[in-house]
């Protein structure tokens, strides 16, 4: 098992990463508090899970999404959730939504208060939030997300 452990954090360089590609990983490794060779690594089991390389996509994903939580309060797998004020002034760490059909971010949550608390919002259907909110400084915060519509 050691073998192996030292063969998986080894320094290996790739020819012809696609810049964005690469920035687009940075920016999720920094949202969700994980390395860029976290995700990498996780983007990789998914690729070859779904080639059929890998026997247990659902093992292979649960384990990528349970790296994703590491010093953020992680809040996923409903169909649907209002957060207010209330909600986010009550948890001290960042939050990660994840893996939900709806969120609602009600009328009563600042855009402050929503950038220094939300994290993420990762694997959502449509993300509601107020109208005063700039949808693109929100977009950031947001991977794989279907829709983002204001209230």
């Amino acid at each position: 098992m050691a073998h192996e452990e030292g063969e998986r954090r080894r320094i290996v360089s790739i020819r012809g990463v696609d810049r964005r590609l690469y920035e687009e990983i940075a920016v999720l490794a920094r949202e969700t508090g994980r390395t860029i060779g976290e995700v990498l690594n996780e983007a990789m089991r998914m690729f070859l899970a779904a080639s059929g390389r890998i026997a247990d996509i659902s093992r292979a994903f649960a384990e990528g999404v349970k790296e994703g939580s590491e010093g953020a309060v992680e809040i996923g797998s409903l169909d649907e959730i209002e957060i207010s004020r209330r909600d986010l002034e009550a948890v001290e760490k960042p939050v990660v939504l994840r893996n939900i059909r709806r969120v609602v971010i009600a009328d009563d949550v600042p855009y402050e208060l929503f950038e220094s608390k939300v994290r993420g919002v990762i694997m959502v259907d449509e993300l509601v939030v107020p109208r005063s909110y700039p949808k693109l400084l929100v977009a950031r915060k947001c991977r794989y997300v279907k829709k983002i519509v204001t209230s």
